[in-house]
C-alpha cells in the first residue's frame, strides 16, 4: 500500500481489486555460540490447496529486503529512485521459479535492477536480473520458456 511509486499522472497508483494470494518466505541462517554463521537459506512457500491449478504461468519469487524497495535514500521503487540506472542501484534478491504445477524450477540469490524506459514512471514496475551478483553463476541454466532456444543469426 505504499503510493510513492509512480509520477506517471495517467498510470496512477490503484488499490488491488479484492484479495492479493501471496506466498509466504523464509530466511534462515545458523548461528553459533562463537558467532560465526551459516549462510542464508531462503525459501517461498505457498499454502493454499488449490495451488497446482491457480495459475496458468509460472511464478517467480523475489524476495529481498524491505529497504531495497522502499527506503527513501535506496529504495529501488520509491521518491523517483526508480529512475536512477547502473550497478549501483542495483540490489540483492533471491530469485525462485515455480511451475504451474508448483514444482520449483530454480533458486538463486542473484542482483536486480528496474528495468525500462517510461515504464520506470508506472506503479508496476519491469525488473532486470543479473545472476551474476556477488556469485560465480553467471547464468541461469534452467528452460524459463520451453522450446525457445535463444537468438538465431539474422537471416539475409
Amino acid at each position: 500500500m505504499i503510493r510513492d511509486i509512480s509520477n506517471d499522472q495517467w498510470n496512477k497508483w490503484k488499490a488491488p481489486k479484492g484479495e492479493v494470494f501471496k506466498c509466504t518466505t523464509v530466511k534462515a541462517v545458523a548461528v553459533r555460540n562463537d558467532g560465526a554463521r551459516s549462510k542464508i537459506v531462503t525459501h517461498s512457500y505457498f499454502v493454499d490447496p488449490e495451488m497446482n491449478t491457480r495459475y496458468t504461468l509460472p511464478v517467480i519469487s523475489l524476495v529481498t529486503e524491505y529497504e531495497n524497495l522502499f527506503d527513501n535514500s535506496i529504495g529501488l521503487y520509491v521518491n523517483e529512485n526508480y529512475e536512477q540506472r547502473g550497478a549501483e542501484w542495483e540490489r540483492p534478491v533471491h530469485v525462485e521459479f515455480f511451475e504451474t504445477s508448483g514444482k520449483l524450477g530454480f533458486s538463486l540469490d542473484a542482483g536486480f535492477r528496474i528495468h525500462g524506459g517510461w515504464t520506470r514512471k508506472y506503479p508496476q514496475k519491469s525488473f532486470r536480473l543479473y545472476a551474476d551478483h556477488n556469485n560465480d553463476i553467471g547464468e541461469i541454466k534452467y528452460e524459463i520458456f520451453p522450446g525457445l532456444r535463444g537468438t538465431e543469426p539474422a537471416r539475409k
